[in-house]
């Protein structure tokens, strides 16, 4: 497999991982409608992860937007090196802005 196939291989699957979250479903729910299987729903999050720990630095940063919809309680995870941040309806955007600075500095 070519460098740009792998690159196109692990950009469907950041998109596949990202479909689950944005789901609400179990895993076993998802990967059962998506027809893919579990292990290898697994080892996808698992080298995507690692290769996201590898490759982060305080200083490189990437944005992207987020829409909401007020039909649903949303529950956003962000990941910052090795902390996540569950997000739930009604956050405190002060607190949220103090905890990302916080981690922006150590991870």
């Amino acid at each position: 497999m070519t460098k740009a196939e792998q690159l196109v291989r692990q950009e469907e699957w950041r998109q596949k991982i990202a479909a689950y979250q944005a789901s609400g479903q179990s895993v076993t729910d998802w990967c059962a409608t998506q027809g893919i299987g579990k292990k290898m729903f697994y080892y996808w999050t698992k080298k995507l992860r690692q290769q996201s720990e590898g490759n982060s630095s305080a200083s490189t940063s990437e944005w992207l937007p987020v829409m909401l919809s007020d039909r649903q309680p949303c529950h956003l995870f962000v990941r910052l090196g090795k902390a996540t941040i569950e997000i739930q309806p009604g956050f405190n955007t002060d607190l949220l802005a103090e905890v990302v600075r916080a981690l922006t500095t150590v991870c």
